[in-house]
């Protein structure tokens, strides 16, 4: 298959240079870590090349391609063949998402959002820090919130913020400064936004990392954040049984968040529709995670939460 793509990659066809990135991309996530190993040189090289082609799509599908080349790494993180890439393509990187910020390009955002996201995962992203830090905190207090595009831009982000924070927790004094600024930041917005938002999520999801680096250390902010956790793990799930005719009914489902609905036949009552708020479930999940993250690295300061606790569990 590989050998298929070689006389193709010295095409100027700008189509035929999208496609090779498409399929690179499905076989760095069905055929990891084999494909990285024996062709991460090539593919990384052409990534590389097409992340500077004049094309906004060449290089959004370039941006793509590293998100599966990395995905697929994520049982494998011994093998590290981007490292020496990583200069070129981060400064790529920083290069398309100043122009995607400028212009307000969400969906080239959202890729190098997943970008950084797996490259840091994997990847020591310390010396790039720095160069995208700034960049994601003004998308977070400059994007507003008024349609599910932005809100998902705006939550991606903030994940992403956790991260980065999370690759530069072997620099402590670095960490701690950053660490201080990020979570006041999140804890404002948090007070300031609806416990419906789907931000929640994500900043409680930032929590979860911060709280693992800090262990014990993480008392100062656990009062506020145990509160939302406790809150969002409570939470019933939202779902609902709508007949089918009942249009007027559907329509009224907030825009701001996703659903997943199942059909089912009844035959003499007629088709119903379960309707599940995705939002609302995933809060509902990440609110537990956080929980257990406090309890397993808090130590003895978690003890004054148990009882709540204790109750999430029944």
């Amino acid at each position: 298959m590989v050998g298929l793509m070689l006389p193709l990659l010295q095409s100027d066809n700008p189509r035929i240079t999208a496609d090779i990135l498409v399929a690179m991309g499905y076989m760095a996530t069905e055929f990891a870590p084999e494909i990285q190993t024996n062709f991460g040189t090539m593919i990384l090289e052409f990534i590389s090349k097409a992340m500077v082609h004049p094309m906004l799509k060449i290089q959004y599908k370039a941006i793509l391609c590293i998100v599966n080349f990395e995905q697929g790494l994520i049982d494998h993180k011994e093998v590290k063949v981007i490292e020496p890439y990583l200069p070129t393509i981060l400064g790529n990187m920083a290069n398309i998402f100043e122009r995607a910020l400028n212009s307000s390009n969400f969906i080239m955002l959202e890729a190098i959002l997943d970008s950084m996201s797996s490259i840091a995962s994997i990847n020591d992203f310390a010396p790039y820090y720095n160069t995208f830090m700034p960049g994601l905190k003004q998308v977070v207090s400059m994007v507003n919130s008024d349609t599910p595009q932005k809100a998902s831009i705006k939550s991606k982000t903030i994940e992403t913020m956790g991260d980065l924070l999370s690759s530069i927790k072997n620099n402590q004094e670095f960490f701690s400064n950053e660490c201080t600024n990020i979570m006041q930041s999140l804890i404002s917005l948090q007070q300031q936004i609806d416990k419906e938002d789907v931000m929640n999520r994500a900043i409680m999801a930032v929590y979860e990392n911060v709280v693992e680096v800090m262990k014990e250390n993480f008392v100062v902010y656990s009062d506020f954040v145990f509160e939302k956790a406790y809150e969002a793990a409570m939470r019933p799930v939202d779902v609902q049984i709508i007949d089918e005719l009942d249009k007027e009914k559907e329509g009224k489902k907030g825009l701001m968040h996703n659903y997943a609905k199942l059909k089912l036949d009844l035959k003499i009552d007629g088709i119903k529709n379960i309707v599940l708020n995705t939002d609302t479930f995933s809060q509902k999940i990440e609110g537990t995670n956080l929980l257990s993250a406090m309890s397993e690295n808090m130590g003895q300061s978690f003890l004054k939460y148990a009882d709540h606790t204790i109750r999430v569990i029944q």
